[in-house]
């Protein structure tokens, strides 16, 4: 059973990318192993051909702690990886702002238009070393670049679209516009329509603030749910403006994976509950096959966040930058927090008897979803007043969930059908892809979502980039050395094999994804896929300008369509521009999928 245990559970625990390797063929100094940052400059220009820089703007000098820290270091060079690592900790944000890269020479040098089409030229020359999960390059790259032959660049803009990618402008018309295809929706997804929703995007440690905020402004009511909620240093200023809600007598409520959270240190679950909390342990991996990945915060009826991240450190200290989960969020108002408040007590009643409480709590969920029908902002019978610029422009929202009680894959069956209806893109990230042999295709388990992608970019010009975290390096964050991060403790034997488990999981799929990507691309240049320089732990999926999907549902993973989920779906222009120039930014700072002809 204990073997079972730790086998379910490294299916399902995300760790986080560690360390890379350059190529071995270096030009000066193989006999040397430290470099001062003149002598590095020296060596990137020439092996770059002007391309790197040394930037006469770097960030200023910091420790992990946020200290000034000295600006003379040097860089050691590893040469069992062959990269650069200055020998000081210093913050990785720091490091990777010493160079500057010219990438409009990049672009030229590919002879190509955008950045994505140079680098996708640029990495398919090189060969892909399996072991040590990067491109062997033409030059020597610094550890916190990730793999990246450019320092990552960091301070985009929205003008700078125009470089990195063939992103467009032009609306399409579109089937999610008619009122017989969300009807249909309806009925799938077992949803309705709301308009009028309000969102503010949020990403990596943002989080923190955001639910701080939340709790702050909660009067009565603070549902939460989780995969997991650490008591852990860096989250202990949540946990304690919790506690302080729940000695004020605040229903706040908190749901969470059982296994995950017992794999928690510090009793986090008895110390909640001795505040005061209501925490209901959710039956998960282990028993059910499958997690409790719901993740929802609602206050008072009447605001909520949708996340991605898990309550722990090595979130909610991410900055997209410190190898550490790259993440987001959306703040939201409006009518789908009714929505939302109706599911969290769905779920609720699954594993906690309804009392009479909760029998009125749930009276006034639908009280307030009837106001809103009478308000003309919720509900089938309004759909064909609904202009097409309420469809694109006016928040118009529906929630979905799926449980593993009763429909596990409701969530996957809702977006198959918008992925039916895309014309221009389509651009998503996920935690990671797994591959399956099939008849039809016998590198890649069967899912539909990708495979209908596929078939869009091939026979419809449809753009997808993916990104996906296989091609990298599942070990500790704590392992780099100037990764900013404390010095890593000493491992528990679980966490060894924990480890253990996911490098093998990752291998087959690195190995099995390498072999379809590369026959998929030949079938449609326009199907890309790409991993993040660090960890990604984003869960976004934009189709066209006006569809996105964000909550805690991984797009494209078959783990998701087993899992207890939430997913919030929205037509709304803004709110897919503003998720499309983020995944154009993690697009600019990834690595191409590597092809199976690459991997040696």
């Amino acid at each position: 059973m204990k073997i079972f245990f730790i086998i379910a559970v490294a299916l399902f625990v995300f760790v986080p990318f560690a360390q890379k390797r350059p190529s071995s063929e270096r030009s000066p100094a193989q006999v040397k192993k430290n470099f001062t940052l003149q002598e590095v400059a020296d060596w990137l220009l020439e092996a770059s051909e002007d391309l790197i820089t040394l930037n006469p703007r770097p960030l200023p000098p910091q420790t992990p702690e946020g200290a000034s820290a000295s600006a003379t270091f040097n860089f050691t060079l590893d040469e069992t990886n062959s990269w650069l690592t200055p020998d000081a900790v210093l913050k990785p944000e720091y490091v990777q702002s010493l160079f500057a890269f010219d990438t409009q020479a990049f672009i030229q040098s590919q002879k190509t238009e955008t950045f994505l089409n140079a680098k996708t030229l640029y990495y398919r020359k090189f060969k892909y070393d399996f072991k040590h999960k990067l491109y062997e390059l033409s030059y020597p790259i610094l550890s916190d670049w990730g793999g990246l032959n450019h320092p990552p660049l960091i301070n985009l803009t929205k003008d700078d679209l125009a470089w990195i990618t063939s992103y467009s402008t032009e609306k399409v018309t579109s089937l999610r516009d008619e009122v017989s295809f969300q009807r249909k929706i309806d009925q799938l997804s077992q949803s309705e329509l709301s308009l009028g929703n309000k969102f503010s995007p949020f990403f990596d440690k943002a989080v923190v603030d955001e639910l701080l905020a939340i709790i702050k402004k909660t009067q009565k009511t603070l549902w939460i749910s989780a995969l997991l909620y650490s008591c852990d240093p860096h989250t202990e200023a949540i946990t304690l403006a919790l506690e302080d809600k729940a000695k004020q007598g605040v229903d706040v409520r908190l749901m969470v994976d059982r296994t995950m959270q017992l794999l928690q240190e510090n009793n986090c679950t008895k110390r909640l509950r001795k505040s005061g909390l209501k925490v209901v342990l959710v039956p998960g991996m282990v028993l059910k096959k499958s997690a409790f990945h719901v993740k929802l915060w609602m206050r008072d009826f009447k605001e909520g966040l949708f996340l991605g991240a898990n309550i722990i450190d090595i979130q909610t200290l991410a900055t997209g930058f410190n190898h550490l989960f790259h993440d987001s969020g959306v703040r939201v108002e409006g009518p789908l927090i009714s929505d939302m408040a109706r599911h969290f007590l769905d779920f609720w009643s699954i594993y906690e008897k309804e009392n009479s409480e909760d029998q009125k709590l749930r009276k006034k969920i639908e009280n307030l979803i009837a106001i809103q029908r009478i308000q003309n902002l919720r509900g089938e019978s309004l759909y064909e007043n609904w202009s097409p610029q309420d469809y694109k422009q006016r928040g118009l929202c529906r929630v979905v969930t799926q449980e593993r009680h009763s429909q596990r894959d409701r969530v996957s069956l809702t977006l198959l059908e918008y992925l039916k209806t895309a014309k221009k893109r389509i651009w998503f990230s996920s935690v990671r892809r797994d591959f399956h042999e099939t008849h039809e295709h016998p590198e890649i388990g069967y899912n539909e979502l990708l495979l209908t992608a596929l078939a869009k970019a091939k026979n419809e010009q449809v753009q997808v980039e993916m990104i996906f975290n296989a091609s990298s390096n599942p070990t500790s964050i704590s392992k780099i050395k100037n990764s900013g991060l404390p010095p890593a403790e000493k491992k528990r034997l679980v966490d060894k094999l924990l480890s253990h488990m996911m490098m093998k999981s990752t291998d087959k799929a690195l190995r099995d994804g390498a072999t379809f990507f590369e026959k998929a691309h030949q079938e449609a240049p326009l199907f890309r896929a790409w991993s993040y320089f660090t960890y990604s732990h984003i869960k976004n999926l934009m189709i066209d300008d006006d569809f996105v999907i964000t909550g805690s549902y991984n797009p494209m993973d078959e783990r998701s369509t087993n899992d207890a989920e939430i997913a919030l779906l929205c037509q709304d222009e803004e709110l897919n521009f503003l998720y499309s120039f983020q995944h154009a930014k993690d697009l600019v700072n990834a690595l191409p999928y590597p092809f199976a002809s690459q991997i040696k």
